[in-house]
């Protein structure tokens, strides 16, 4: 399992507070067994058993389907016909680090990455949920594209922020929050995947540097 932030969010939010106390607590520890991308197999037995080992009465199966119907992730079945989990908004709560490797679950389909940037432009609202019958789950109904400024900007508010520090081992939610102020005083949208990606790179540069 991996170190993941926990933010005040997580008490307040209704939704969540509808669950009951183990839903909850299994909802936080999926972020902990999930890759870089929030995903993770759809296995119950090994998720209990690794989240509540002590705790063998504890019904999984039927706490993901709740979490899944409440909207906070999504089950599908990939290309591949792997059970998969999605934690929906991963990226825009948490900031894995760059030594963490690649996925290696498939992406849900017609799914796009989730981004907290702007649409382009007004568009009819779509329905959250449609019913996926080849996967006989649901899946989020793609929103319109998102046209973000060019790499090179994020990569060089990345490069200055981190210029700006001296240790490597950074406060992922300070770095956020600067990141998030640069992009504001610049006019630009704040994609949670494109930032995460220019702070790997820019890391990585800096890190070669250093070396």
């Amino acid at each position: 399992m991996r170190t993941r932030l926990l933010r005040p969010g997580f008490f307040e939010n209704e939704e969540l507070a509808a669950l009951e106390p183990h839903a909850r607590l299994l909802f936080a520890g999926l972020w902990l067994m999930a890759d870089r991308e929030g995903r993770l197999k759809d296995r119950p037995d090994v998720i209990r058993s690794t989240l509540f080992a002590f705790e063998p009465h504890v019904d999984v199966a039927t706490m993901l389907q709740a979490l899944h119907k409440r909207g906070f992730i999504r089950r599908y079945r990939g290309t591949n016909r792997v059970k998969c989990v999605q934690i929906k908004n991963f990226a825009a709560h948490q900031y894995p680090h760059y030594r963490e490797p690649v996925t290696k679950l498939p992406a849900p389909r017609k799914s796009p990455r989730l981004s907290l940037g702007p649409s382009p432009g007004p568009s009819p609202r779509p329905s959250p949920l449609d019913t996926d019958t080849d996967t006989d789950t649901y899946k989020i109904k793609p929103a319109a594209p998102v046209h973000s400024p060019p790499f090179k900007i994020y990569a060089a508010i990345a490069s200055q922020i981190l210029a700006a520090t001296a240790d490597l081992d950074l406060d992922p939610g300070a770095v956020a929050e600067e990141f998030k102020r640069a992009c504001a005083k610049r006019a630009l949208p704040y994609d949670a995947t494109i930032v995460q990606k220019a702070l790997d790179a820019a890391t990585f540069a800096r890190m070669r540097r250093h070396a």
